[in-house]
């Protein structure tokens, strides 16, 4: 694929569906023999976009290196996330991530301005392009079906953090989404709380 081509297929895709767990434990068993990959994919399931994740800095996760971070209670941990847009937020890391990404910097020169995922011996990140054929790929050899890109990895975070109950108000935060609709067309609540999500909205407009 060229990048042309590459974003052409991305804008016609259309909406991704959640992976399930089932599915995520094949595509961990996949690439654990490739940790760059396993790596990028729970930074992703962390919440990421695709090109969040790929913005990523060796001085981003200076601490991970170190094997010097302080995670949360819970076994999490918050970097800093360069926004698609040129804003700054923040990430919450997910402690299969934070494993994974130990083990790929493990092997990585620390330089702080190197990328966390770079394309071969080069200096430069890998591309959008290349990592939606990455995993793509994946899915293809493993049989998965249906619409899958790396857009699924963010859309089943966010459908598991509605399943185990957080509010859409929590997941736009969360989420770094700038609106409510962006996340009411994201993931699928129940009826139910549904529409105990709208009239919450309503009661706070």
């Amino acid at each position: 694929w060229t990048p042309a081509s590459c974003a052409t297929r991305a804008s016609q895709a259309g909406p991704c569906r959640p992976l399930t767990d089932e599915e995520l434990a094949r595509l961990r068993a996949f690439f654990q023999r490739q940790p760059r990959e396993l790596a990028l994919m729970e930074v992703m399931l962390s919440s990421a976009r695709v090109g969040e994740a790929l913005a990523l800095k060796v001085a981003d996760v200076w601490d991970f290196a170190r094997n010097d971070v302080k995670t949360n209670a819970d076994g999490t941990a918050i970097i800093p996330i360069h926004g698609e847009k040129g804003d700054f937020g923040s990430l919450l890391l997910t402690p299969q991530a934070i494993a994974a990404l130990r083990a790929w910097l493990k092997g990585l020169p620390l330089c702080p301005d190197a990328p966390v995922f770079p394309s071969g011996q080069t200096r430069e990140a890998v591309s959008d392009c290349r990592a939606r054929q990455i995993f793509v790929a994946a899915f293809r050899e493993l049989g998965l079906v249906g619409q899958l890109s790396t857009h699924a990895f963010r859309h089943t975070w966010a459908q598991k953090m509605a399943d185990a109950g957080m509010s859409a108000m929590w997941l736009m935060q969360a989420g770094r989404w700038r609106s409510i609709e962006s996340v009411l067309s994201y993931v699928r609540f129940s009826a139910n709380k549904q529409a105990l999500q709208v009239a919450q909205i309503m009661q706070s407009a």
